[in-house]
């Protein structure tokens, strides 16, 4: 009996263990994680030609408005432009037994947020005052729910407001759900892992209060997030969304969707091939072809070791590529770039080393 009850234990144990919710973050600071992000056209059909690549850095713990939280630096990009991007976001995550919470911010709304601009929505809802709304409740929330039972839906938070447009109250509700479904297993770079999907579910709702309350929603963004133990979040994926205004008299908007999956690492955009023969002096030849679309090739020489840095800048100046930046001998080298992942435009190659600096303008034609 006694064996049966020290068994039972240790399940039961094991069972509980597993489900806490700090065991899905990985375990030391500094680990880093790399996403393809591939957006998703009215069809939900994936458009590789606009792909941009995300790196993540578990950068340490810190007090965050009253809260012990893990926090994580976060940059987005085209590669190898990325490597020469600053991190320009952070996101905050608590453990509490088996929940977690993060800091609802807007920037969590970037793709709203990015896509109301684009279509001049951000001019519509400017006058409904919806970004400042947003802001007001900005706080903690528990998002993940790692023991709730597959399937049951549970409420992260529901704001009810009315907001003014020409002279007319519009009362509307503000509604975040989340959602854990079954375990899965789920195939990645990083090798296969039994996965924990959550659906977020945010919705913009018209609030109709008579003879009884409904939200009718006009916009529903649900985000399905798949985390693996060790690793946190491995896959979102976002449908593609049409923001339906038509019974405010403003008509369709499309939200595009997208898929982020994890990496190994980002992919390798430049090879590099050292020729054969000496060099004289300090040279970066012209690029060929040129113009370019999308791969080219950008031979330099260097007559003795140096730290080389090749580097490339688009028309004003900004730092979008880092081809190279190790030391290398003396000798020719060729680097062939493939650029598919940068927009059209001008571009300067800068070639580095000891002190000596050659720089050649550049032409992706797409």
């Amino acid at each position: 009996m006694k064996k049966v009850f020290l068994f039972c234990t240790l399940v039961l144990t094991a069972v509980v263990f597993g489900q806490q919710a700090s065991t899905f973050y990985p375990a030391s600071a500094g680990y880093k994680w790399y996403f393809k992000n591939v957006p998703l056209d009215s069809l939900n059909n994936p458009v590789p030609s606009k792909t941009t690549y995300e790196v993540d850095s578990a950068a340490g713990t810190k007090v965050y408005l009253g809260v012990t939280a893990n926090y994580m630096l976060r940059k987005v990009g085209p590669v190898p432009g990325i490597n020469a991007l600053p991190y320009i976001d952070t996101s905050y995550v608590n453990f509490s037994g088996t929940d977690a919470m993060e800091y609802f911010r807007v920037p969590n709304l970037d793709t709203l947020l990015k896509v109301m601009h684009a279509s001049g929505l951000d001019t519509v809802f400017g006058a409904f005052n919806i970004i400042a709304t947003l802001k007001s409740f900005q706080k903690w929330y528990t998002m993940y729910k790692f023991q709730q039972t597959a399937g049951s839906q549970y409420e992260v938070f529901k704001y009810d407001t009315v907001v003014t447009r020409n002279s007319t109250n519009i009362p509307l509700r503000f509604w975040l759900k989340g959602k854990r479904l079954s375990d899965v297993s789920l195939s990645t770079e990083l090798g296969t892992f039994t996965a924990k999907p959550f659906v977020l579910d945010f919705s913009i709702n018209y609030l109709v209060t008579f003879p009884i309350t409904i939200a009718i929603p006009f916009v529903t963004l649900p985000d399905t997030i798949y985390m693996a133990p060790g690793l946190w979040r491995v896959r979102s994926v976002m449908p593609t969304t049409v923001f339906d205004l038509s019974f405010l008299s403003m008509g369709q908007y499309t939200i595009p969707g997208y898929q982020a999956d994890v990496l190994q690492k980002l992919p390798n955009s430049v090879q590099e091939h050292k020729n054969t023969g000496t060099a004289a002096s300090y040279k970066l030849d012209q690029n060929y072809p040129n113009p370019f679309n999308p791969v080219t090739t950008i031979n330099f020489s260097i007559p003795q070791e140096g730290k080389v840095e090749v580097t490339v800048y688009n028309a004003i100046g900004q730092k979008v590529a880092c081809l190279l930046n190790a030391t290398r001998s003396a000798g020719s080298y060729s680097l062939v770039w493939n650029a598919a992942s940068m927009t059209s435009g001008v571009y300067y190659c800068k070639l580095t080393c000891n002190g000596a600096v050659e720089v050649k303008k550049m032409a992706l034609l797409k």
